[in-house]
């Protein structure tokens, strides 16, 4: 049988959520009451979950909306773990750094296209 890029897409997206909340593959399955076994299998895009344990793993198990489990921009970031780095990071500085921040990553981002 083919493989198929969705599943293999979807399992990557999940090891990489679970690996940014610092989860293990026991931990995970756990939370959303799955066998490792299966999380294994999931994550390697040999089965195809269903939406009941697709929630189940980012609600309850990795703590994000689906939305956000299914971004699969920024080169496999969590947009909103990185959202919340950079508001954290701004947080302590004026406006005027602020500013200047900002211009630097535009800079930054415009240079590494």
């Amino acid at each position: 049988m083919a493989e198929d890029p969705y599943q293999i897409a979807l399992g990557r997206r999940i090891r990489e959520l679970r690996s940014a909340a610092s989860m293990s593959q026991e931990e995970l399955a756990s939370a959303a009451d799955i066998t490792p076994k299966y999380l294994s299998q999931l994550e390697n895009g040999h089965v195809n979950p269903s939406v009941g344990v697709v929630r189940a793993l980012a609600e309850n198990g990795l703590k994000v909306s689906l939305s956000v489990f299914f971004n699969f921009g920024l080169s496999g970031e969590d947009a909103a773990a990185l959202a919340g780095e950079v508001t954290r990071l701004l947080s302590g500085v004026t406006p005027a750094e602020r500013v200047k921040a900002v211009a630097a990553l535009r800079a930054f981002c415009t240079e590494t296209r």
